[in-house]
């Protein structure tokens, strides 16, 4: 959650409400593109832990990430560990004094994977481009930078079983930003969603990077003991796959792998070979629209977790879909629409009941587990004239 709203895979219900507002009070879904940063030149180039005289360094927040009474805020990774009455600058000389900023957080015990990107105006128009990324072991106390993950030009093929497909080498950070991350606590492996560059993994915390083979349009699963010749690349055109660009990516507890791409959501359960590729099909049981720009697993107090699609309809040639949400209880057995014709960015949870999803029209709360939902358009009291409107307009 591509996302303006960052991968915090335990969202506590204390600072669940914190995480969708950037989204309600104004934010781009895909990553950062405007920032009004305060005055911060004293402190460009800190490479240790301060705390911030100025608070968190711009009024845009773009990213929310929470770990237990700690979170996270983008675009400069500022670090509360008290509910906010402080707060600490990032052990990272890699977004100060840059034009970097933060695409995307995933946190999980004590790691943190941050998607670095930038906007790339060098041909006169804003295309927002990967950075790298940083990773830390140690709870965001310190931070290892990683190159972005790209190809070299010789980098044209790839082995899947016994095929040896075409790969097209992504080799410019322009239009593969790291619109979403995802750790994967049971095999250490880091997942990006990286838009032209697709679904990339790690297996040595970001060193490296491998494409991940999902499948083309218009087949619905691959296997690695099948025999193919398609081969990877994203759609420029009339050429590629809309299926091989990434906008969303997660690892969820059991060791599922979800990819969201243009294309409907690719799931794997043996830690991505084998992959089933789901889509809209003017069906309840089914994506309401192929565009899955965000997915969050809720984990239940009783050991189940369920996984909330944001999934719209862009319009793509043949598709019936519309935008809305859709929900999966059982691992992509069965899925179920709700709140259609609202465009949702990203998702949090409070418990077993309270859901929060941020939406185009502003905050939309259930609190009895997704039967019903209320929309919320402003927040806090801070006069008597009222609170704090939220803006229908996304930047």
């Amino acid at each position: 959650m591509m996302q303006c709203v960052a991968r915090s895979r335990k969202t506590d219900a204390g600072l669940a409400l914190m995480v969708v507002l950037s989204l309600t009070l104004g934010a781009w879904p895909f990553g950062p593109t405007s920032v009004r940063a305060q005055s911060v030149r004293s402190l460009w180039g800190t490479t240790q832990i301060d705390e911030s005289p100025y608070g968190i360094l711009s009024n845009a927040v773009t990213n929310l990430a929470v770990r237990g009474d700690t979170i996270w805020v983008g675009p400069y990774l500022n670090r509360s560990t008290d509910a906010g009455a402080t707060w600490e600058l990032p052990a990272s000389d890699s977004l100060f004094g840059t034009a970097n900023r933060v695409f995307s957080v995933d946190v999980s015990d004590n790691t943190v994977i941050v998607g670095l990107g930038y906007n790339d105006t060098s041909a006169g128009s804003n295309t927002q481009s990967a950075a790298g990324f940083l990773v830390s072991r140690n709870g965001g106390d310190s931070y290892a930078y990683r190159f972005p993950q790209l190809d070299d030009p010789t980098d044209d093929s790839i082995t899947y079983g016994n095929n040896t497909l075409y790969a097209l080498p992504v080799i410019v950070p322009q239009q593969s930003p790291p619109f979403d991350v995802s750790y994967d606590q049971k095999t250490g492996t880091v997942w990006v969603a990286g838009w032209a560059s697709g679904i990339r993994r790690s297996d040595d915390d970001g060193r490296t990077w491998q494409r991940v083979v999902l499948p083309p349009e218009p087949l619905r699963e691959i296997s690695p003991d099948e025999a193919y010749d398609f081969s990877i690349e994203p759609r420029r055109g009339e050429t590629g796959y809309l299926n091989h660009m990434g906008f969303s990516v997660l690892a969820d507890r059991n060791g599922v792998i979800w990819a969201g791409t243009p294309a409907g959501v690719n799931r794997s359960l043996d830690g991505g070979m084998r992959w089933e590729r789901f889509t809209t099909g003017a069906t309840p049981n089914s994506l309401t629209g192929n565009w899955v720009v965000s997915i969050e697993e809720q984990v239940l107090s009783n050991g189940d977790h369920h996984i909330w699609m944001a999934t719209w309809n862009a319009g793509e040639v043949g598709e019936q879909g519309v935008f809305g949400v859709t929900r999966t209880r059982d691992g992509g057995e069965t899925f179920e629409q709700m709140i259609l014709e609202e465009r949702v960015f990203d998702f949090a949870f409070g418990g077993d009941e309270v859901i929060y999803a941020a939406a185009e029209s502003g905050l939309l709360i259930s609190r009895d587990g997704g039967n019903s939902w209320l929309s919320e358009r402003t927040f806090g009291q801070t006069t008597t004239q009222g609170g704090i409107p939220v803006s229908t307009e996304v930047y």
